[in-house]
Formats: structure tokens, sequence, C-alpha cells
């Protein structure tokens, strides 16, 4: 018995049944799927994971319904449109026990979920605005914590991060999937000089994994590479760290008082 045939077991007979065929049907029609029961450290409920991109499935018993998670938000949207009563949350399809258990919008949303894939591109210049827009956006929801509405606001109004964009466009690669631009990263020489993943991809494994597909495009070229990050930026710092980055030195910045932390990995 593995941990998920084990969770199920413990759970009502009711509860038992539907869950036993959301999990019948991934393990059938997606066989090489991990799974396990480690959502969270907290919640340690079902969870199968696409082999290759940052998509996955959960699915929880809990008081009076069943909660099934997407990696893909939108997913959840397919199963609530089986039956009005059906709740979402945030990529989540809420599944009372008072409703008819919609098994075929259950199937469709996980062939949605896993059907997806991620994809890398050069940019080009039509990318420019959608670009800029992320930028502004990932700065506004990951720097504002350490940086401070104000610094962040004038950084944005004074055009300098559309700029960037601008600038680093022939140099720009892209992540993208089936729900549009992901992220994208601005690499210089040796240095990989920009970043950024959209706030609603963000926690679900596609910094990592542009992360790696940009080191390993940068040491076809370089025996070592740089980044720079805020030294105060504790989320990309461990980010970072966890990869297997190492910091090499700090650097002032100019009007500021926060130093900059120079990371480098090497091949």
């Amino acid at each position: 018995m593995n941990d998920i045939d084990g969770y199920i077991k413990s759970l009502p007979p009711d509860r038992q049944e539907k869950i036993k065929q959301i999990v019948a049907y991934i393990r059938q029609k997606y066989p090489n799927f991990p799974e396990s029961c480690d959502y969270s450290p907290k919640w340690k409920f079902p969870v199968f994971r696409h082999p290759s991109a940052p998509n996955y499935i959960a699915i929880a018993s809990q008081k009076s319904q069943i909660t099934i998670h997407f990696g893909r938000y939108h997913c959840s949207d397919i199963i609530a449109a089986a039956d009005k009563r059906i709740k979402t949350g945030v990529g989540c399809a809420k599944i009372s026990d008072s409703v008819p258990f919609p098994m075929d919008s259950i199937e469709k949303a996980i062939d949605a979920c896993f059907s997806a894939t991620t994809q890398f591109r050069p940019a080009v210049p039509g990318d420019a605005a959608a670009l800029k827009s992320m930028a502004r956006r990932v700065i506004q929801a990951n720097y504002t914590p350490f940086l401070g509405e104000d610094l962040v606001r004038s950084f944005i109004e004074s055009g300098q991060a559309d700029q960037e964009i601008d600038d680093g466009l022939n140099t720009c690669t892209l992540m993208v999937s089936d729900d549009g631009i992901v992220g994208f990263a601005i690499v210089k020489a040796e240095v990989l000089h920009l970043i950024m993943v959209a706030p609603e991809f963000q926690g679900k494994g596609y910094g990592s994994k542009l992360l790696a597909y940009i080191e390993q495009q940068m040491f076809a070229e370089h025996p070592a590479i740089q980044l720079q990050t805020f030294a105060n930026n504790a989320g990309a710092i461990a980010f970072y760290q966890k990869h297997g980055w190492r910091e090499a030195e700090r650097q002032a910045v100019d009007g500021m008082d926060i130093p900059l932390v120079v990371f480098q990995k090497c091949r």
C-alpha cells in the first residue's frame, strides 16, 4: 500500500469511492506521473505532478466536501461549469457531498491541467508590451515588501523598468505555456541580468524550470556565470541558494542603503 492508497483507506466509504475514481483515472491515463501525499509540509493529501512541467493536481477530503487543487488555476472552472453549486477558490474546485459527483468534468479538468506544456523561445519586438506589463507587476508584488511602496512606484514611473525590457529584448528568452508568457530572462554575456515569473505563476516550479534552462544555455558559453539581487530580498536569495548559487561579493548601490549580493555558479 502506498501513501495515497493509505490516505484513501482512512476515509469514510462514500469519500473513498469518489477519490478512488479520480486517482484511478490519473493512474490509468498518466501512469508515469509522480504521486505522493505531500501537497505541502502541513497538508498531507494526494498529489500528482507533471514530470516535466510545474503542473499538479491535489485531492483533499475535507469536512463536507472534496476539494481538487490544480496547478493551472482555470482548470477548476471546468468542474464548476458542471453544476452551479460547485464553489471555486484560487485554483481549486470544492465539490460538496450534496452535489452529484461530476466525474466527466473532473476528467476534462485533469486532462486540461496535464496536457499543458511549457516551451522556450527568443523574445520578439511584439512581446515588449506584455513583458513590460509583467515586469511592473512582478516589481510591485515582489519588491514592495523590502523596498517600500514609494521607491517601487518611483522606479516604475521613471520608465527604468520599461527601459530594461527595451535594452534587453535581443537577449531575452521567454518561457511560454498554453496560458501565455509565464516568465522571461535577460542574459548579458556571463551575467543573468534579469529573471522574472509572472505573479500568478510564482510558487509552482516555473521559476526553477526557467532558471535551469537559462543556466544550461549560459554554461554552454561560459564556465562561470553571475547574477545580482538585493541583500534584503530574502525570497530571491533563498531561491538562488537552493539552486546551487553561492555569494561571491556584495556591492554598494548609489543612493541606496541596500547593497547588492553578487551570486556566482560554476559548471
